[in-house]
């Protein structure tokens, strides 16, 4: 190596300087690059249904091979070599592994520490938009907590109680500390004597000893006057912290299966991390060992927010990742560096069509409220605008001891009124159950009339239809019925794409006027199926049904399947390489 000497300092680091200066300028060009073209074939398919639904067709067949066989995945979600101490050891920093939402819709990044003495100080991150890159605002909490006995509702999990000593707030924009301000003063009137500011801290929430309870209120941190054992957060703030009061902590040796990656040369490999790192990709080292992985569940929300503040959890939020075990997840290593003055900001991009054609299967075991666990297996057709799901519902977290099973078929639609684009119908016509557990078998044997299937025929591993008795009681689905849903279309960590469905609702709805799902389930990983119903016929050139209506069909069909080919080069190289 030759070390090159400098004897002008100052033109050396003016040097330097320049060249970051136009390293980064050209990351950002090519950042923009991929965007505005993103950007350009989202509003193409959006615009054109039957560009749309030509692409759809075309990208499921030319992808199929590349995707993991579906029973991989599910096995892989059924088979994660984990361990759950008890009582779990919570002692260390737990961060956020992506933007998450919380019902509302709430985008929050999280930050949690615990320390050996029981004491935490818990750091939310809130902002404006899905992906977690413009912050509004920081709740700091800190305070206490007590572990209790095991959970008699949710099995694997341990309830505990905590106190709060003392909640913070700081804006991170003037219309956000006046919003806030607002806020606080709708909660607890005449609490704000001056007008906030961004970047400052403001205390919200004091519980201290009752041993001075008789002190008179004091003008606490920066111009707000707060009385002892007041909360002016929980109602204004919507900063309800009762996700403590369930926790799982879970240490997996190995990772489970997400996608199929080919092996990179040295030099070649070397060249696509410069690109991804270009394009703010979350970049997977090879020199890294896949070691051990530490992760907190804390209990879920209840998805309606008037009754959040008395809702004890019984299921599990989107894990916590310990600092310690990080990996390669660049989204953990940006929430660990921030603070409250510092939010995190991650990378803003457009959003992906809603291409729903294919199989998605769970990459993990999921949880859903009221201790159930299961994984899911969607199948969506769109040339017949027909979806079949399978899910199948564990007796414990690890989705180890089956207890029964759901097959259900019907047909999707975008509703007459729509609200967003990704407002879906998804009607259910047909609904096939199967006991797994031999109590579940007995139990269903005990319905009669049209409750649940043909009384007394139930028996474990025999799948019965129960669309003829209108559903099933035992498992609150009704048939038909219809289900308002919303998808969403993204890229995961690996580069493959995902399909996020809306979250289960706390207290099942059994009436078609339920209102719509406001945050997201865990996503759902594209895959393939062993035996999917695909013949051999050619498939139809994408530009063929816009070439009938031309009025030069030889020109106007070639430079069709040429735009759309290009476009769905494009979608699938960002697809495996936009990765935020």
């Amino acid at each position: 190596m030759v070390t090159r000497c400098c004897l002008e300092p100052e033109v050396c680091d003016n040097s330097t300087t320049a060249a970051r200066l136009l390293s980064s300028r050209r990351n950002l060009s090519t950042r923009l690059t991929m965007w505005v073209l993103l950007g350009v074939l989202a509003a193409l398919l959006t615009s054109s249904p039957t560009l749309a639904s030509s692409f759809e067709d075309n990208l499921i067949h030319e992808s199929f091979e590349n995707f993991p066989a579906c029973e991989d995945v599910l096995r892989a979600a059924r088979q994660r070599p984990v361990r759950a101490p008890q009582p779990p050891d919570l002692k260390g920093t737990w961060v956020s592994t992506s933007c998450e939402t919380r019902p509302g819709p709430r985008y929050v990044l999280r930050s949690y520490e615990f320390h050996r003495d029981r004491s935490f100080r818990l750091t939310l991150h809130v902002y404006r938009d899905p992906w977690c890159a413009h912050p509004s605002h920081t709740l700091t909490a800190t305070g206490s907590h007590t572990h209790g006995i095991a959970s008699w509702v949710t099995p694997g999990a341990t309830e505990a109680d905590y106190t709060l000593t003392k909640v913070l707030v700081t804006a991170h924009s003037h219309r956000d500390a006046s919003d806030l301000a607002s806020a606080i003063n709708e909660s607890c009137p005449g609490r704000v004597n001056k007008a906030w500011r961004p970047h400052k801290q403001y205390e919200v929430t004091s519980y201290q000893d009752s041993s001075s309870s008789s002190s008179p209120p004091a003008a606490a941190l920066n111009d707000v006057t707060t009385w002892q054992d007041e909360d002016c957060s929980s109602t204004a703030l919507a900063s309800a912290w009762h996700e403590l009061q369930l926790l799982r902590v879970e240490e997996e040796v190995k990772r489970p299966l997400t996608s199929r990656r080919k092996p990179r040369t040295r030099q070649g490999g070397e060249r696509e991390k410069d690109f991804e790192r270009n394009l703010g990709v979350d970049v997977v080292e090879d020199d890294l060992e896949d070691g051990p992985v530490r992760e907190l569940f804390l209990g879920d929300l209840h998805t309606d927010a008037s009754h959040a503040p008395l809702y004890r959890p019984t299921g599990f939020q989107q894990p916590l990742r310990n600092t310690r075990y990080m990996g390669s997840c660049a989204v953990c290593r940006t929430v660990a560096r921030s603070s409250e003055k510092s939010p995190p900001h991650l990378h803003a991009r457009p959003s992906l069509p809603l291409l729903l054609a294919g199989s998605w299967a769970s990459s993990r075991c999921e949880t859903r409220p009221y201790g159930m666990f299961l994984t899911r297996l969607l199948t969506f057709r769109p040339d017949t605008n027909e979806w079949e799901a399978t899910l199948i519902f564990y007796q414990n977290p690890e989705c180890g001891r089956p207890s029964f099973s759901l097959d259900a078929f019907g047909t999707y639609s975008v509703p007459p009124h729509a609200e967003s684009e990704y407002d879906q119908d998804l009607l259910l016509k047909k609904l096939y159950l199967t006991p797994e557990d031999p109590n579940l078998a007995d139990a269903l044997n005990l319905y009669r009339g049209k409750g649940c299937g043909k009384p007394g025929s139930w028996k474990p591993g025999v799948r019965q239809d129960v669309t003829p008795t209108g559903g099933c009681v035992a498992v609150s689905l009704k048939v038909p019925s219809l289900e308002k849903e919303i998808f969403r279309i993204d890229v995961g960590p690996s580069g493959s794409l995902q399909l996020y469905t809306g979250q289960t609702p706390t207290t099942p709805h059994l009436h078609e006027s339920a209102p719509r799902p406001t945050s997201w389930a865990p996503p759902l990983s594209q895959c393939r199926l062993a035996h999917p119903q695909v013949d051999n016929s050619l498939m139809p050139m994408v530009g063929a049904r816009v070439a009938a209506s031309s009025t030069s069909p030889i020109g106007s069909s070639l430079c069709s399947t040429l735009v759309r080919r290009l476009l769905l080069v494009l979608l699938v190289f960002v697809g495996r390489h936009l990765v935020l």
